[in-house]
């Protein structure tokens, strides 16, 4: 029994829900090495599949069973405005560097 594009979405949904906030953080992590403004690589369909490919291989083993690469990549890039969104409300690794040295 096939499913359809909506069963799909629904469960790598919750599939990905838990992982949510360790994939923006692995955005932020990729972004910043690249050296792009977060609006430049959100344009840049190129640059995204790339991080979002790479993210997919360090996921747990077990979502990466759930949700191949290419279902993940495609759910990531019809949801990267959430990503991105999340992207400004979490804290960057610079900004917890900035907390902890001495002023």
């Amino acid at each position: 029994m096939a499913m359809n594009l909506d069963q799909l979405k629904k469960i790598a949904e919750r599939v990905l829900a838990p992982h949510f906030d360790t994939i923006v953080k692995e955005v932020n992590v990729a972004i910043d090495k690249m050296e792009l403004k977060a609006s430049e690589a959100f344009h840049d369909d190129i640059a995204m599949e790339n991080i979002f490919r790479n993210i997919h291989s360090s996921l747990p083993f077990v979502v990466r069973m759930a949700i191949n690469e290419v279902n993940f990549v495609r759910f990531c890039m019809n949801n990267r405005e959430r990503f991105m969104t999340r992207r400004l409300l979490l804290p960057h690794d610079e900004d917890d560097e900035n907390k902890n040295s001495p002023t």
